[in-house]
């Protein structure tokens, strides 16, 4: 773009590649469906909030690819 320097466009450059990685999905084998990095992530918050509330023990997710 014009006017951006060369570091914000590297560091845009970044950002789009997290976030077109965060889009990406994976089979979940709990869930048993396809879910995306982004939502793999809000899904292991609610884990560690419940666990935080002693609503349950903490598990975390475990990459088996």
């Amino acid at each position: 773009m014009p006017g951006q320097s060369r570091e914000q466009e590297k560091f845009g450059s970044h950002v789009r590649a997290w976030d077109e990685k965060l889009r990406e999905t994976i089979q979940h084998r709990s869930l048993g469906r396809p879910v995306s990095y982004r939502h793999l992530i809000r899904l292991e918050c609610y884990k560690l909030a419940k666990h935080l509330l002693c609503m349950e023990e903490y598990k975390p997710f475990r990459a088996w690819w």
